[in-house]
């Protein structure tokens, strides 16, 4: 997509602006003229790095739940 498919976006919940503002910093969304187009490749990036960001949060805490449980059962 390009900025020949920008529309406008219609009004939002303060959740929907919140998540609009985070796509504008990632550069996944972007102002032309009067609306906003999606630049697929800054989003499938933006897609990427958030879920290797959940992945290296998440890694160590299912480690310590399995540590913690296998504990459990050994006591």
């Amino acid at each position: 997509m390009g900025p020949p498919s920008a529309g406008p976006i219609p009004g939002q919940s303060w959740m929907g602006a919140r998540v609009l503002r985070r796509l504008l910093r990632a550069g996944a969304i972007r102002e032309a003229g009067a609306g906003y187009f999606l630049d697929e490749a800054a989003y499938a990036a933006y897609r990427s790095r958030r879920s290797r960001n959940t992945a290296l949060i998440m890694a160590p805490v299912v480690a310590v739940a399995i540590v913690v449980i296998w504990w459990a059962s050994t006591r």
